[in-house]
């Protein structure tokens, strides 16, 4: 069941509190007069105690639920000594009918403010009092005129679906059918039956308008692109057992730059269900030889460096000596091992690229520990176009997928950037970095997190968009919150902030009528398209704050170039915390530091290569959880 799980969204009248069958006060809920009776007369029974144990305000809460006057003179310790004789003199027989009704219009106002699609899912019987029928539980064809639109009704499970349709099939007139994803209602047949084939024709177009604008990111790269080119840049993907098979969310994207090593590439991948890193090569045996030992130096990272001791005893004693796919013993980290640059081409002149990847399935969020195997082929040699089938744990083996390039290596001067405000460098690219990076990275550093003596600098990714990118800041903006907007700050921004003991516990005056009375919140009026405006409720389209398919309006030119901007930024803000991720798993080229190692003897971590580690309101943590605006700085 959908309850709201956050006091902020309970509804509250003075000591109040209700969210769906719960009527709390201080959080405790009402506990019926026989039960009272029985656990406090005469003696307190084991469960009173252990309820006085578990709410300290306990008698105060069933006081106040029960309409008992009292003041705090009248409560000594735990105040039962007051519960006893109210209890006795019958006080607490029953509950007075302004609180009843009180609750009544809390609830009413809970449900008024429920989603649509929640209401008609959790609670389908009120869904249909709320919008089809009147007072007295007839039909009401006034209330709700248009067809309502109930999203994810077939797509959570039948048993839900059948529980709003032996709902609707107790108001008379009322009809109804569903599409694969939603469900349609209204009084018109022909307006409901025609729902489905709206919504068909609205998916088919957005997915027309989305795929000419991966096809138009794709041409304009392509035109700028020589006649040779490098597998190195971000590629849009498309595979139908992901788009077809789960809920389209982001464009499933690879991004594929170089590593220190010849003949090895690294990426990073999002594909919807799946994300991770990635190693590719044109030959098999580098790419095998290179991930084992990738692996072998994170569990000497991790366990110490003796762990290879052992190993390396049994090495030649001329040095770590290697036997090559060919037979040929030579030495490890010569230039006889470095495989070619260039890549290889395939008996048709394509070129074939192995891959290796680890990563975590996003939905449960559990890590892959195995190395999942799978090739990608570039039929084009400027490595435009490629197609590729690779084992992809939960979603199957062997998928097929394809990719198109639609920028060059922007990936490596993200990097860059990052390194440079890791270093404190007040320049990038040969220009001075703008006052607003320098303020956001300095502003981090005071955040909690930054121990005495902590010389690392915290690089908020903002920072670095910011860099990048450039600033986000429109001064010309005047709408949003803080403008004519309500605020979600608690309280609002306005609000002076005051501790516990200086509130008082009367309730905030609102507006008054022409009595001079209170003017209280009231559900009359609100059913169907009528809506209160916002400073009295938080709702912000129609009632239940959705719109059903006849209530919205076309997309204008106006607004599908601001959803095409703002899909710009998001993808922007990604690729960022994706580079981020990317020096928590590979490192980022930056000067190497000195080490102490045995015997007080200096060592050094590879040459031009340093770890990150990701940080998160001051906490450091695995960079694929990490959320909102967090960090990087260099691992100590």
């Amino acid at each position: 069941m959908a309850l709201a799980g956050w006091r902020s969204q309970w509804i509250k009248r003075g000591k109040f509190e209700l969210a769906d069958e719960r009527f709390e006060v201080d959080g405790i809920p009402r506990y019926s007069t026989e039960s009272l009776k029985r656990d406090f007369l005469p003696r307190l029974s084991p469960e009173a105690n252990r309820l006085l144990r578990r709410h300290h305000n306990f008698v105060r809460s069933q006081l106040i639920h029960y309409g008992v006057e009292f003041n705090d003179k009248n409560l000594t310790g735990h105040g039962t000594r007051f519960l006893k004789k109210a209890l006795e003199a019958g006080l607490m027989d029953r509950v007075p009918q302004d609180i009843e009704q009180m609750r009544e219009e809390m609830r009413d106002e809970y449900f008024v403010k429920l989603p649509i699609q929640e209401l008609a899912q959790e609670y389908p019987l009120r869904f249909v009092k709320q919008y089809f029928l009147n007072d007295l539980g007839g039909p009401d064809r006034t209330r709700t005129t248009t067809v309502l639109e109930i999203e994810g009704v077939d797509h959570r499970s039948d048993y839900t679906r059948r529980k709003v349709e032996q709902a609707l099939n107790t108001v008379p007139g009322l009809h109804y059918t569903s599409s694969p994803s939603s469900m349609f209602i209204g009084w018109d047949p022909e307006a409901v039956n025609s729902g489905p084939r709206i919504q068909a024709e609205k998916i088919v177009a957005e997915e027309k308008a989305k795929s000419d604008a991966r096809i138009a990111l794709h041409e304009k790269y392509a035109k700028e692109m020589s006649a040779e080119g490098s597998p190195v840049g971000v590629y849009l993907i498309d595979c139908e057992e992901i788009q077809n098979g789960w809920e389209r969310g982001e464009d499933l994207e690879l991004s594929i730059r170089e590593s220190d090593c010849k003949g090895i590439y690294e990426a990073d991948f999002e594909f919807n269900i799946i994300s991770g890193a990635m190693m590719l090569s044109t030959d098999k045996a580098t790419i095998n030889e290179h991930c084992a030992r990738l692996a072998k130096e994170e569990e000497k990272e991790e366990y110490g460096s003796d762990i290879s001791d052992e190993d390396d005893s049994e090495n030649d004693s001329d040095g770590d000596v290697k036997p090559t796919p060919n037979g040929k013993r030579v030495r490890f980290g010569s230039e006889d091992t470095q495989p070619q640059k260039k890549a290889k081409k395939t008996a048709d002149g394509d070129v074939k690229l192995f891959l290796k990847w680890r990563g975590r399935e996003s939905g449960e969020g559990e890590i892959g520990l195995d190395d999942n195997e799978g090739a990608i082929i570039f039929t084009d040699p400027r490595h435009l176009t490629f197609s590729g089938r690779m084992d992809m744990g939960p979603i199957g083996s062997n998928v097929l997928f394809t990719g198109m390039k639609i920028s060059g290596n922007q990936s490596k001067r993200i990097e860059s950037a990052f390194v440079a405000l890791l270093e404190g460098s007040k320049k990038f690219e040969d220009e001075e970095i703008s006052e607003e990076v320098l303020e956001a990275v300095k502003e981090r550093g005071k955040g909690k997190g930054r121990g005495k003596g902590e010389h690392r600098i915290i690089i908020p990714c903002s920072a670095a968009e910011t860099l990048i990118f450039g600033s986000r800041i429109d001064e010309s903006k005047v709408f949003g919150r803080k403008k004519n907007r309500a605020s979600r700050a608690l309280g609002g921004v306005e609000k002076e902030w005051r501790s516990v003991d200086m509130e008082s516990d009367e309730e905030e005056e609102g507006p008054r009528n022409s009595n001079g009375e209170l003017i209280q919140f009231t559900t009359v009026g609100f059913a169907g398209k009528v809506r209160p405006p916002q400073e009295k409720t938080d709702i912000n389209a129609s009632v239940g704050g959705e719109k059903g398919w006849a209530e919205r309006t076309e997309e204008t030119n106006e607004a599908a170039e601001k959803r095409r901007e703002g899909q710009r930024v998001a993808d922007e803000k990604e690729m960022v915390k994706r580079a981020a991720r990317r020096g928590c798993v590979f490192g980022f080229e930056g000067p190497s530091i000195p080490e102490q190692g045995k015997k007080g003897k200096t060592e050094s971590f590879e040459v031009g290569k340093r770890m990150c580690e990701a940080v998160m309101n001051g906490i450091v943590v695995e960079p694929s959880f990490a959320k909102g605006d967090w960090g990087i700085r260099w691992r100590e």
